[in-house]
């Protein structure tokens, strides 16, 4: 999390949670919600990506800068982008 930045433009860091255990940033489990609604891309070797709001669960990549680029579509077959109110 950052508070504010040093005088050089830095950020500086600041604590996500205490010893004792108050949690000032909570952390999710992205990954065990998102697998309701992705599928993974097998074998990823993609190094540079691009997403559109014009096509909603589509990735497209690429490994270096000149090859042409490779869609994905990471929606299971059914599934929606739930809204953010459903977000953890």
């Amino acid at each position: 999390m950052v508070d504010t930045s040093s005088s050089t433009g830095v950020n500086k860091a600041q604590k996500v949670s205490m010893q004792d255990g108050p949690v000032i940033v909570p952390a999710y489990d992205w990954g065990t919600f998102l697998e309701l609604y992705l599928k993974k891309i097998p074998n990823i070797k993609f190094h540079h990506f691009r997403f559109s709001k014009d096509e909603l669960g589509v990735v497209y990549g690429r490994e270096c800068l000149s090859p042409p680029e490779k869609a994905s579509v990471l929606l299971k077959d059914g599934a929606v982008i739930p809204p953010v109110s459903v977000l953890p």
